[in-house]
């Protein structure tokens, strides 16, 4: 049976999550899934936010829906509507608890991508309905998976975990780790619990792979076709940040870049101005080497700015 697959951000659920799927997977962000026929839901839980700012943006880096979960109106709401409108994420639902205030929030978040979602009742059985009319289409790009999770499994080797983005993974297909650029092959494909020959776009993976030992593996590693991506300490990236941000954007600064799952620490070496205040072009020195693609989305985190999530960017270079 093929499968199609919905990676949707749950934020701000609590235990609502147990009440859309069964607790998998769990990391710094935990994932609850249900099968339904032909359809597989997951719903990434970033349960360690706010303390871990990681776990929101993995989690956003790897979803194509948005559920917010409004309880009540406080500084981590803010964060996550910034962090949403930057990366003009349009497609989701708002689900409000029974005591906020629906003029109210909509008040608060005119004039952002998330003023674009739709209301819905705290109901799963509605939201899965919900979900398959609002079927989410993956953005057209070349096969890369970022590897979330990987352990050693006895008779089987080496396996990893991950979602499955762009064009279709197949058996056959030779793949390269990044940032390593190491050749590896695959030994064997699960989709939930079951062994397949191709998974497509959206699907979240088990793969049991050759040529390789956990040894050697990182969190965030990246496989894909070989010679797709590039390795550098050095990006040069097209940026806007935050109205809210209210922090000086200049050379020698430090910020944190999720690109990816990929988390870096990274200085500016160069800042040019915009068209804008809010836009500029950053050269960011990075203290390890880095997977990308030239015109992915990066996110720029601020640790110690109220809105930890001030920026997106483009890589140009």
């Amino acid at each position: 049976m093929e499968y199609r697959s919905w990676n949707i951000a749950l934020l701000n659920a609590g235990e609502f999550a147990r009440e859309l799927g069964k607790k998998g997977t769990s990391t710094d962000f935990t994932i609850y899934d249900i099968k339904q026929g032909s359809n597989i839901f997951g719903f990434f839980d970033p349960h360690q936010y706010p303390d871990k700012i990681q776990s929101l943006t993995n989690v956003l880096m790897l979803t194509d829906f948005t559920i917010l979960v409004v309880k009540q109106f406080d500084k981590s709401l803010g964060e996550m509507i910034i962090a949403l409108d930057l990366m003009k994420k349009e497609k989701g639902f708002i689900v409000l608890d029974e005591y906020v205030e629906k003029d109210k929030f909509a008040a608060m978040i005119k004039g952002t991508s998330v003023e674009k979602f739709e209301f819905v009742e705290k109901k799963s059985a509605e939201i899965y309905e919900k979900l398959i009319k609002n079927e989410i289409t993956p953005k057209t790009e070349e096969l890369r998976l970022n590897i979330d999770a990987y352990f050693d499994v006895k008779s089987i080797g080496t396996v990893i975990l991950g979602v499955v983005k762009g064009d279709q993974l197949t058996l056959h297909d030779k793949l390269q780790l990044y940032p390593l650029k190491k050749l590896v092959s695959m030994r064997s494909i699960q989709v939930h619990d079951e062994d397949v020959k191709s998974a497509p776009a959206g699907s979240r993976v088990g793969l049991a792979l050759k040529d390789v030992g956990t040894d050697e593996l990182d969190r965030g590693m990246i496989l894909a076709k070989p010679g797709s991506l590039e390795v550098a300490n050095e990006i040069t990236v097209d940026a806007e940040f935050s109205k809210y941000y209210g922090e000086g954007i200049v050379v020698d600064k430090s910020y944190s870049l999720a690109i990816g799952m990929q988390y870096r620490q990274a200085k500016t070496i160069e800042v040019k101005e915009k068209e804008t205040k809010t836009r500029k072009t950053i050269k960011f020195q990075m203290q390890l080497p880095t997977a990308f693609k030239k015109s992915e989305q990066i996110l720029i985190v601020d640790p110690n700015a109220k809105a930890r999530i001030c920026g997106v960017g483009t890589i140009i270079g």
